[in-house]
C-alpha cells in the first residue's frame, strides 16, 4: 500500500487559488447586482479552468488552454469595464448586443408564461438567459483565441535549435 505524500507545496498553492476565489467573489458580491455575480463567476471559473489544464497539460492541447486564457482574459476585462461604464466606448457595443438579445429572451418567456402562468421557474429561466447572454460573447472569444492560437503555432518547433539538429547529416 502506498502512502499519502503530504506536499507543503500542493497545500500552499491550493490555499492561494482559494485565497484568490474568494477575494473574486468578494468583488463580484460587491457589485450587488445578480447578472453581474453569476456572470463573472462563470468567465472566473472558466479561465481558471483553462489556468490548470495550461498548465497541468504538455502536449498539444497546451496553446490552445493558453490562447484561451489569454484572449478569455482580455474579453472579460473589456465585460467588466462594460458593465461598470455603460455609456463608454467599449460598453455601448455590449449594451446594444444585450439589449437586442434579451428582448428576445423576454418575449419568449414571457409568451410561456402567458400559457404556463408558473412565475418562479420563468423568473430563473429569465436569470440564466440573461446571464447566457451577458457571457456567450466572452466564452466565443475565449474558444476562438484558443483555436487562433493552436493554429498559428502548428508546426512551429518546439526548441529553436531542434530543426537544425534534425536536418543535420
Amino acid at each position: 500500500m502506498r502512502l499519502f505524500r503530504f506536499r507543503i507545496s500542493r497545500l500552499m498553492t491550493v490555499v492561494a487559488v482559494i485565497a484568490v476565489n474568494l477575494a473574486a467573489l468578494r468583488v463580484l458580491f460587491l457589485s450587488r447586482r445578480l447578472d453581474l455575480l453569476l456572470g463573472g463567476t462563470v468567465l472566473w471559473a472558466s479561465l481558471e479552468i483553462g489556468v490548470f489544464r495550461a498548465v497541468r497539460n504538455r502536449k498539444r492541447r497546451r496553446p490552445f488552454w493558453l490562447g484561451f486564457v489569454a484572449f478569455g482574459g482580455i474579453a472579460a476585462i473589456w465585460f467588466l469595464v462594460a458593465m461598470r461604464f455603460p455609456r463608454s466606448v467599449v460598453g455601448v457595443p455590449l449594451r446594444v448586443y444585450g439589449g437586442w438579445a434579451e428582448g428576445l429572451i423576454e418575449q419568449g418567456i414571457e409568451a410561456s408564461y402567458r400559457r404556463n402562468g408558473q412565475a418562479i421557474l420563468h423568473e430563473i429561466l429569465a436569470l440564466a438567459a440573461s446571464t447566457a447572454v451577458w457571457v456567450f460573447p466572452v466564452v466565443i472569444t475565449a474558444v476562438l483565441g484558443g483555436l487562433l492560437t493552436q493554429g498559428s503555432l502548428r508546426g512551429v518547433p518546439r526548441s529553436p535549435g531542434s530543426e537544425s539538429l534534425q536536418s543535420a547529416p
